[in-house]
């Protein structure tokens, strides 16, 4: 079984297990894209971005799998200087990201702010991103890393929850329909629980420790959770694909459906 999927901190220990079970595992910055592209058969990737590519192959859900946080979880932020008073201008990593586009549409929705996006380099850090523009948006390793040195920042999770009333989707798991068996499903689960149980041991190996340590304190306090339950999905998703739909970042709102309902075998058309 071949998987992309977007590396982080939270991501890399699951592609670290199946690779131990035999899967191919590539790093990549578009897994939906390679996924329709047929370089892998499962991708771990963001929310948004497995409602970009609809119609150009079928693709599911793995049941039970996603990263959704609620409240202040601290995987997507605008963070801004002490003291500045303006959020006129924004630097960002990639001006496609989902972390940008969330950004942009919570800014918008919300605050009636529409900013002008500065795109800096990948390795550029906070520093440069506030010589920039009056703030910055991290998202995952950089946010976390973030966490214990810049207090002064949206947490986009948050502003999500008070706009839509629903949880944010972080990172969902999906596959072509009838290329996913349910043992690989299964692996990919056992990985996850197994990534969740090392959490500790992983922050006493980590470089930047008080970070790492501040997301799994609020995993144990309920603002990130490892699993998108089945019977909560649709509530959950459908604000995420509403409000880029209606942005025009999306051309339609996707089904929420899942690899274990549909047949083992690949549809017609979809080799």
């Amino acid at each position: 079984m071949r998987l992309v999927y977007t590396s982080e901190l939270l991501t890399e220990p699951i592609a670290e297990e199946l690779r131990r079970k035999g899967w191919e595992t590539i790093a990549s910055e578009n897994p939906g894209a390679d996924v329709v592209a047929g370089k892998a058969e499962v991708a771990i990737g963001s929310a948004l971005d497995y409602s970009r590519h609809l119609g150009l192959t079928d693709y599911a859900l793995v049941p039970d799998f996603g990263i959704i946080t609620y409240g202040i979880a601290g995987l997507i932020r605008i963070t801004f200087p002490p003291g500045r008073e303006s959020l006129s201008s924004i630097a960002v990593h990639s001006l496609n990201s989902a972390s940008t586009i969330l950004a942009g549409i919570l800014l918008i929705e919300k605050h009636g702010i529409e900013p002008n996006f500065v795109e800096v380099s990948e390795d550029a850090d906070l520093q440069v991103m506030f010589e920039a523009a009056d703030g910055a948006v991290l998202s995952g390793d950089s946010a976390i890393n973030s966490l214990p040195h810049h207090s002064m920042a949206l947490d986009l999770s948050d502003e999500w929850e008070d706009l839509t009333d629903a949880p944010l989707p972080y990172t969902l798991a999906w596959g072509r329909t009838g290329h996913v068996p349910s043992e690989s499903i299964d692996e990919l689960l056992k990985a996850r629980d197994q990534m969740v149980l090392t959490f500790p041991d992983r922050i006493a190996q980590s470089e930047s420790p008080e970070g790492l340590q501040l997301i799994y304190e609020r995993y144990l306090s309920g603002s990130i959770q490892f699993s998108l339950p089945r019977e909560e999905a649709s509530n959950i998703l459908t604000p995420l694909f509403h409000y880029p739909f209606y942005h025009g970042i999306i051309s339609d709102i996707p089904t929420v459906k899942f690899l274990d309902e549909l047949p083992e075998t690949p549809a017609e058309g979809d080799e």
